[in-house]
């Protein structure tokens, strides 16, 4: 067994699509057939990662993701979109929204977005005004074959004045 590295320039690839595929080695032994793989043709890995398409069937969402309470679309801190998630100061019940790339339902959290390497942070830009004693908090779940080999919650509080901030998150294993 000897690897050899295979590289190959794609050209003709549309933006924020999903492509499938797998390499064939052939061999004086044989062919070998690799697994599926997958590439996303976006900046990130997470498909509509800026927000900039939206779907307005029912309730208006990011296109590709699931929302969970209120939540609108604003002006973000590059010019693009962002996802405003509110709550409903006169619903005592309300909790705000969320907003994630599986789905949730009675069973638990499911779905999601298959990544290529093991992240060891997530960076996003934030901008909010959590009123004094209330705090809001960001949950991520990462899976492996199906079975959650990261939960991480992370707790904010306070304001950003308007402003727009670079929040980089750890992800611990």
């Amino acid at each position: 067994y000897n690897a050899q590295p295979v590289y190959a320039q794609l050209t003709g690839l549309f933006p924020n699509m999903f492509y499938y595929y797998r390499l064939n080695a052939s061999t004086g032994a044989g062919v070998t057939t690799g697994n599926m793989q997958q590439l996303y043709t976006a900046d990130c890995e997470i498909p509509n990662c800026s927000f900039e398409q939206w779907d307005s069937i029912l309730i208006p969402q990011p296109a590709g993701w699931n929302r969970l309470g209120l939540l609108r679309r604003v002006t973000s801190y590059n010019g693009s979109y962002a996802v405003e998630m509110y709550g409903d100061s006169l619903n005592s019940n309300d909790y705000g929204g969320a907003i994630i790339t599986g789905f949730s339902n009675g069973n638990g959290i499911g779905g999601g977005v298959p990544f290529a390497a093991r992240p060891d942070s997530i960076i996003f830009h934030a901008r909010y005004d959590i009123a004094s004693g209330d705090s809001a908090f960001m949950v991520f779940f990462f899976k492996k074959n199906g079975a959650f080999i990261d939960t991480s919650f992370v707790y904010i509080s306070g304001n950003t004045s308007g402003n727009w901030v670079t929040l980089e998150l750890p992800i611990t294993y």
